[in-house]
């Protein structure tokens, strides 16, 4: 496997790193996550605070399955977020949310894995808006499609989408690797720096039009489409390598 298979699809030819039971070994009725559950039916606010159990990610996904189409979407998520990275700062990894057909947003926002040991997380269904903002060293892969502001201000991160995805993907990302199979919203990569996007193709909006503070730098831009190339090209004047970007047929 070539490190480019490995920055498409962190997933692809390796396990998730686990150390949670096998679903089959756990209790249907489980006390720990019926008390997270309580507790915060009692004060929605339990994820700003640091009173938090450790989870397994079987356990945080049963709790994310009790939030699913309800009020309260932002504490909730905030609830998970903090949920995993708790978890993961104890030797677990290998989350994944079910979300079905209902894109949560704010999901997996100020995650951080590291160099070593990035976070790695699969959403089964799409997500809203904001997935991932400001995470740091965490892979996803994201089965459906995911909302505007997709992979804002990330760095060391990188994803694969399976559908479309909406508007200001990758805002300000670092050093990422995006592939996205649908079609991406533009405006898009806004002022990226040392990113690698794998497109299919374009969609909608004007982009930059003149405002060139605002493009991509050093960034590689691959796609299968000859189409969405010339479009590239066109839109971040790359005939002429302008920031360092590049555009690539693959």
């Amino acid at each position: 496997m070539t490190m480019l298979d490995m920055a498409i699809d962190p997933f692809k030819g390796k396990k998730f790193e686990r150390r949670s039971q096998s679903t089959l070994d756990i209790d249907p009725k489980d006390d720990l996550v019926d008390r997270v559950l309580m507790d915060f039916n009692k004060d929605p606010k339990l994820g700003h605070t640091d009173n938090l159990p450790i989870l397994t990610p079987y356990q945080i996904q049963t709790i994310f399955q009790k939030f699913i189409g309800k009020k309260m979407e932002f504490d909730s998520s905030h609830l998970m977020n903090r949920l995993m990275q708790t978890s993961f700062n104890n030797g677990y990894n290998g989350f994944i949310l079910d979300t079905g057909d209902f894109p949560f947003d704010n999901l997996c926002q100020y995650l951080e894995g590291t160099s070593k040991r990035k976070m790695q997380v699969r959403v089964l269904g799409s997500a809203g808006i904001f997935f991932g903002y400001q995470s740091k060293y965490m892979d996803t892969r994201i089965e459906g499609s995911a909302g505007i502001n997709l992979y804002e201000n990330v760095e060391h991160c990188s994803i694969r989408i399976g559908h479309d995805i909406g508007k200001a993907c990758a805002h300000n990302a670092f050093n990422s690797y995006i592939e996205i199979n649908g079609s991406v919203q533009t405006p898009f990569g806004i002022m990226a720096r040392s990113c690698t996007f794998e497109l299919n193709s374009l969609r909608d909006d004007p982009f930059l039009e003149s405002n060139t503070n605002l493009y991509p730098r050093s960034c590689a831009f691959l796609t299968r489409n000859r189409d969405t190339a010339q479009q590239l090209e066109r839109e971040f004047k790359l005939g002429n390598c302008r920031y360092g970007n590049s555009v690539q047929l693959i």
